[in-house]
């Protein structure tokens, strides 16, 4: 689930900037991600690039960069 604003529980942000025609999709995660988190965010991921083109294909037209923090970003809840 994607969320605005500030979390006190674990989450992973993401935040869409585009800069000289480079669409970059920034993803801040956890230290201590795991492969259960990871699967949870890739689909966040793939519906964020999916909303922001309208393709489907996923066929390149946005990288995507692990990144340690952004501030202003979304959200994306991964329990725990």
């Amino acid at each position: 689930m994607a969320t605005t604003g500030t979390a006190t529980s674990r989450t992973a942000a993401l935040q869409l900037e585009k800069i000289v025609g480079r669409q970059t999709l920034n993803v801040s995660v956890p230290r201590d991600i795991t492969e259960k988190d990871f699967a949870r965010l890739g689909k966040s991921i793939v519906e964020t690039i999916r909303n922001h083109t309208g393709c489907n294909c996923l066929s390149g037209v946005i990288d995507v960069v692990l990144r340690d923090d952004l501030r202003g970003a979304i959200n994306v809840e991964l329990g725990g």
